[in-house]
């Protein structure tokens, strides 16, 4: 059974769930993970350095289309399932390949010091005849954290199934398939006396206003993306029509 957490700050070796950080198992007891979760493992970095290498607003856009260009490839989607707070409604979502820098970038904000995704129990890799590995995991978790106006901790558990597309020397593993079941989020709060974090009741009034880990924005950021688009692929074709070319057709005309 695979179990990691993400990697430490600024290092590449992922800690273990369940023991602290800096204390590690003996070497039989450490599972290597496999060329696809070290890119997951590569992505909890990616989102460490954005929160703590001081990226100037003005370069946002630029730095999440890098991100999405390094890890997503150009006929990309992602699929997200979103049950509500009670469990009895599903969202569902879809995106395409040039809106997931707009995603990414409404997740990290609001107030977030940081945030991973955790893989906690067994996964499954498995070759597609079109080429792609698929890998799956039933146990897997949206971890993040949050400073002000107190300090807690978000965890979101998962099931999510990606395709991969074949490693390539420039790019490594990219995802071309992005499928996530989401469940209702639990918050943790910090004890300022034990210095651990206790979950937060459902009553208690200071509550953040967390979907499954999403935040209010990231929620209406998807909701609008839906709409958003068919529209741009309506635009990319007629980006790709010479001018003059697109002939108006007479509804009237075209059934005969």
């Amino acid at each position: 059974m695979r179990q990691w957490m993400r990697p430490a700050p600024g290092m590449g070796t992922p800690t273990p769930v369940g023991i602290p950080n800096g204390v590690h198992p003996l070497p039989h007891q450490m599972p290597t993970p496999t060329p696809i979760e070290f890119r997951i493992h590569d992505m909890n970095r990616r989102f460490y350095l954005f929160l703590n290498t001081g990226v100037q607003e003005k370069d946002y856009a630029q730095w999440w289309d890098a991100f999405s260009h390094e890890f997503f490839d150009e006929d990309a989607k992602m699929t997200f399932i979103v049950t509500d707070e009670k469990g009895m409604k599903n969202e569902k979502f879809v995106i395409g390949r040039q809106l997931i820098p707009r995603y990414f970038r409404t997740l990290l904000d609001g107030g977030m010091n940081e945030m991973y995704y955790v893989i906690k129990g067994p996964s499954r890799e498995t070759p597609t005849p079109d080429g792609l590995t698929t890998y799956e995991c039933n146990q897997f978790m949206q971890v993040s954290k949050y400073e002000l106006p107190y300090q807690s901790e978000v965890q979101t558990d998962a099931v999510i199934k990606l395709d991969f597309t074949p490693y390539e020397e420039c790019y490594n593993y990219r995802i071309r398939n992005w499928v996530i079941e989401l469940q209702p989020s639990q918050e943790f709060t910090l004890n300022p006396i034990t210095r651990e974090f206790t979950p937060l009741m459902l009553a208690e009034n200071k509550r953040r206003p967390i979907t499954c880990g999403m935040s209010p924005a990231t929620l209406q950021a998807l909701r609008f993306s839906v709409i958003l688009e068919p529209m741009q692929l309506i635009m990319s074709t007629c980006k790709g029509q010479p001018m003059g070319t697109m002939k108006e057709e007479n509804p009237l005309e075209a059934g005969n």
